[in-house]
C-alpha cells in the first residue's frame, strides 16, 4: 500500500476513491474519529490543509491507525432493535484498552437505562432475552443463556433503577452504573460494583451436537426416549462394561420456566440407576433436542450437573443414526448410538398439538 501511495497516479485515485466510501457510508469526513489520538478527521484535515482522503493517506503512512465511523440513523436502530430475532451484543472483544469503541464498555448498559427504562423501545424481559439466550441460540451454544439447573452459572446482577452507560468517544473507559456483581461460572468477578480479580472464564468451543436455531419458547417442545444404547454413555466416575437402557420423556410447555418429565439411565450390567432430580430448558429444532439437567446416581454421590444433547438423525455419524450425547460436570462428552424408532422430537406453536420430527 505504501508503494501505491508513491504512485502519482494511484494515489489520485486512492484519494478519490476513499471521499466516495466516506462520503456514501459516513456522512463524509464528519463521521471519523481516531479514538487512538482522540482527534476527528475533520480536524486533521484542516490542520494538513488537505483533503479528507489525502488525510487517510498520510495518517496511513504514518503507521496503522483505527478509526470508529459514524453512520446510521436512530429511527432505523430502533426499529433493528425492536425486531425479534435481533440480539444485543458486541463484536469488541475483551480488552482493558480504553482507547476504543465506547461500545466496549457501554453496549448493554446503554439499551438497558436508555431504551428499556427511558425510552420503553423493549421490555426488561425481551432487552434480557435478547442479551442472554438469544444471541446463545443464534451461535449454537447449549449450556448458555438461561437461568435454569444445570446451566453454566453466567450471571448478571444490576438495578433497573440506576444502570447507564457512560462511555464516550472521548473517554470510553468510563464505566457504566448500576451493574451490583458478576458471575462467570459461578465465581463472582465483580461484586458490589468491584472487580474482584476472579479470572473463571475459559473459551467456549461449539461441537457439532450445537446448530445454531431460532428460538422457540413460544412453542411446547417434547423429546423422548424409549430403548437401548450401544457403548457406554458416560464418562468417569460412570464407567460401565454393560449396555445402557434409557428412559427419557420431556415437556416443556409454551412460557413454562423449565422442562418436566423424567429420565433414567440404567446400567445393563450392574442395574444401577442414574436419574435426574432437575430440569433445565428444553430447547428443540428439526430432528434436534438438548436439555440440561441435575442428575443422581450410579457412583451414589452428590447431583452433578448434566448436559444432553439428542440427535435423531445424527448428520456427523456415518449412517445418520439416532445419538445421544451427555456430558457430566463439564466433563468430554460422550456420545452413543440409539435407535431412531425409539427417539422422537416434537415442537408445537401454543395451542397447536406437538408435530413429531421426521
Amino acid at each position: 500500500m505504501l508503494e501505491r501511495f508513491k504512485d502519482p497516479q494511484l494515489r489520485a485515485r486512492i484519494v478519490a476513491e476513499t471521499e466516495q466510501a466516506m462520503n456514501a457510508r459516513f456522512n463524509g469526513a464528519d463521521g471519523v474519529f481516531l479514538p487512538t489520538t482522540k482527534q476527528q478527521l475533520a480536524d486533521i484535515m484542516r490542520e494538513m490543509n488537505v483533503s479528507a482522503g489525502e488525510a487517510v493517506v498520510r495518517i496511513l503512512e504514518q503507521g496503522n491507525a483505527t478509526a470508529i465511523l459514524r453512520f446510521g440513523s436512530e429511527e432505523d436502530l430502533v426499529r433493528i432493535l425492536k425486531h425479534p430475532t435481533t440480539s444485543v451484543a458486541c463484536d469488541c472483544g475483551a480488552s482493558t484498552d480504553t482507547r476504543q469503541h465506547p461500545r466496549a464498555f457501554g453496549t448493554f448498559p446503554r439499551v438497558l437505562g436508555r431504551y428499556v427504562r427511558e425510552q420503553k423501545v423493549l421490555t426488561w424481559e425481551d432487552a434480557i432475552r435478547k442479551m442472554t439466550a438469544l444471541p446463545a441460540n443464534t451461535i449454537g451454544m447449549v449450556d448458555r443463556g438461561f437461568l435454569a439447573p444445570g446451566m453454566a452459572a453466567d450471571v448478571t446482577v444490576f438495578d433497573p433503577n440506576t444502570v447507564i452507560d457512560h462511555a464516550t468517544y472521548d473517554d470510553a473507559g468510563q464505566l457504566p452504573d448500576g451493574i451490583r456483581h458478576v458471575l462467570v461460572n459461578g465465581r463472582l468477578a465483580l461484586r458490589d460494583g468491584k472487580v474482584t480479580g476472579e479470572q473463571a472464564g475459559r473459551v467456549l468451543t461449539r461441537t457439532a451436537h450445537m446448530p445454531r436455531r431460532a428460538m422457540n419458547i413460544n412453542a411446547t417442545r417434547v423429546v423422548s426416549i424409549s430403548g437401548g444404547v450401544s457403548g457406554a454413555v458416560r464418562p468417569k466416575p460412570y464407567t460401565t462394561s454393560g449396555a445402557m437402557r434409557v428412559s427419557l420423556d420431556l415437556t416443556q410447555t409454551s412460557r413454562a420456566p423449565r422442562a418436566t418429565g423424567t429420565l433414567t439411565m440404567t446400567d445393563g450390567a450392574s442395574n444401577a440407576t442414574m436419574k435426574a432430580t432437575q430440569f433445565g430448558v428444553l430447547q428443540t429444532t428439526h430432528n434436534w433436542a438438548s436439555f440440561t439437567a441435575r442428575v443422581r446416581g450410579l457412583d451414589g454421590g452428590a447431583d452433578r450437573a448434566a448436559l444432553v444433547i439428542v440427535e435423531r438423525e445424527d448428520p456427523f455419524v456415518e449412517g445418520k443414526p439416532a445419538t445421544l450425547t451427555i456430558s457430566i460436570d463439564g466433563a468430554s462428552p460422550i456420545t452413543a448410538r440409539l435407535s431412531p424408532v425409539d427417539v422422537q422430537i416434537r415442537t408445537a406453536a401454543p395451542g397447536v398439538r406437538a408435530r413429531r420430527h421426521e
